[in-house]
């Protein structure tokens, strides 16, 4: 039995169909990936509008009235947006 990714569509490739799910997979975990706090503990560069600082993820505060998500860091009480984060990820195995 054919699976959607191996049907030809009428008018594309074998591989223009792979490509485009293969694609629409990685956009919606993109999406969830976005939704999802970072863990307490992460490193992060919050990119702020006088200068970068290094800082460390506390905790998630959820989504200010601006539709944007908020986290707690160590270095000052105020929420900072997600968004103004750079989050620091450790590449050792």
């Amino acid at each position: 039995m054919p699976t959607s990714l191996s049907k030809i569509i009428e008018g594309e490739s074998r591989m223009e169909v792979i490509w485009s799910h293969a694609m629409s997979l990685i956009s919606e975990t993109a999406v969830r990936l976005d939704d999802t706090p970072p863990e307490p503990g992460q490193a992060a560069i919050w990119k702020a509008k006088d200068s970068d600082y290094s800082v460390t993820i506390v905790g998630d505060l959820g989504m200010g009235m601006d539709g944007r998500r908020y986290v707690s860091v160590e270095s000052t009480n105020a929420g900072i947006p997600l968004d103004e984060l750079e989050l620091c990820i450790d590449m050792t195995f």
